[in-house]
Formats: structure tokens, sequence, C-alpha cells
């Protein structure tokens, strides 16, 4: 799923979480927005996501943003502010309607109210997240969160490359990692056969080596970052090494992370 696609459900539920306060609003500091918004969905976003339901909830006049000095950044989301734009899509929607059955040729009617625009029915069709919530409402609103978290779980809402992964002790995959990773390093600091590194670029690549190890005996990662890492490493060493054994003995490890991580 996309960031923006993504983002516009994002909006939807910080509408659906002001609505459901005890006070019909919601204002919190702006980085605050992203932790509500992630254990919502039951992971990390990427800022991205966040910005654009903030966007979209401000062209559509339902949220604002205050700039302060001393105390940072603060958005407020209001159940007021919601109904009012559902108002404006309802009268948007009159006035459309309106112009088309008054005309003595539909088609003419059709034509002039195609020609004028229309603040709140605009925006309304251009979210089809916040349309659809207008029409479904809370009970909408409930199995989109299930099925986003949902969707989380199997790796289906966001690319790979986002996703955190667990490492899990006990699976294979990791075990052979770290295997591979320490043979690697050990290779490194014992073995002849190392093609063209020389001594400052073997303590180099120990360093980088065991940066990957201590990665994966952490229990969980980022995916993106893990691998855009060890790719960098690993590529390299297998580039300066050629078709030493450290050489291919990188290769392999690179092509364990990637199969590990989804890439």
């Amino acid at each position: 799923m996309k960031d923006a696609e993504l983002g516009a459900y994002c909006g939807v539920i910080l509408i659906y979480y002001a609505r459901a306060d005890e006070g019909g609003s919601l204002v919190v500091p702006r980085e605050r927005v992203d932790k509500i918004l992630s254990l919502a969905i039951g992971q990390p976003l990427s800022p991205e996501v966040a910005n654009f339901a903030i966007r979209m909830l401000n062209q559509c006049n339902i949220s604002y943003v205050e700039d302060d000095p001393v105390t940072g950044t603060y958005v407020g989301i209001s159940a007021r502010s919601f109904d009012a734009f559902v108002e404006g899509v309802v009268q948007d929607q009159k006035r459309y309607n309106g112009i088309i059955e008054s005309a003595l040729d539909p088609n003419d009617g059709i034509n002039d109210a195609e020609s004028l625009s229309y603040n709140y029915l605009d925006k309304y069709n251009k979210y089809p997240a916040l349309r659809r919530y207008v029409q479904f409402g809370d009970e909408w609103i409930k199995e989109l969160l299930q099925k986003l978290k949902s969707g989380y779980a199997e790796g289906g809402i966001v690319p790979a490359s986002d996703r955190l992964v667990s490492v899990n002790d006990n699976d294979p995959k990791v075990a052979e990692i770290r295997d591979a990773a320490r043979e690697l390093r050990t290779a490194l600091e014992i073995s002849n056969d190392l093609g063209r590194m020389n001594a400052e670029q073997v303590q180099v690549a120990v360093d980088e080596v065991r940066k990957i190890e201590v990665t994966f005996q952490s229990k969980t990662i980022r995916a993106s970052a893990a691998y855009r890492m060890a790719s960098d490493s690993l590529s390299w060493i297998a580039r300066e090494a050629g078709g030493a054994v450290v050489g291919t003995a990188a290769l392999a490890l690179l092509a364990l992370i990637a199969k590990f991580l989804g890439f």
C-alpha cells in the first residue's frame, strides 16, 4: 500500500479518535501523531504517512496546525469540524443537483454543474477513505483497524523494506546468518586468501561484519536499514576480494540476509 493511500486511512482514524473523545477533539503535539497511528495500526509508520494524513485533514478544514516557539507544533482535530465538513458536502451536492434539475436540457445542466468548483464535494470525492467513513461510519473504522493490523502481520500493508522483522533465536534462518557472519569474520582475520584486500581494508571489513553480527543479535530489526548496511559492506568485500574465499563467503551471507528479510 502506498504512503498516500495509507495516509488517507490514517487521517480518518484520527477523526475517529477525535470523535470518540469525551470532549470531541484531539489536540496533541505533532510527534505524538506518529505514535498514536503506530499504536492503532500495530507497527511503526514512516513520517510521510502521518504527514499525508494531516495534510488531507487540513485541506478539508477538519484539522489545524499551530506552531509555538516554546512548546513546538500541535495538531488539533475536532468532531465539530468533521461535522461541518460533512454538512458542506451535503450542501455542495444539493447545489450540484439543483443546477442540473433546473436546466431545461439535462445535458446543459450537467455541463453547467461540472463547470463550477465545489470545495467540500471535491475533497470528498478526492479521498475514497474519507468518503467511505462518511458513508459507513464508526463500524467501518473498527473493521479497517482490524484489517490494517492483520495486514501488517502478514506483511501486506507496507513493502518489506519498511517492515520491522523479529529476529527469533530459535529460527534456523537466523542461526544460519549468525554462523555465516561469524565464519566470514574469522576468515577475514586468519585467511591468506583475501584477493586484493590490504591489511587496512581487512580490518575495516572485520569491523563491519561484526556490526552485522550485532544487528542480528537484536530482537527486532528494520528490514531496510539492516539490508542496506549488509549490502553495502558485503558487496564491497566481495568486490575487493574478487574470487577469493572471503569474497564468495560475503556474497553467500548477503544472499542469506536478503532471503530472510524478503528482498
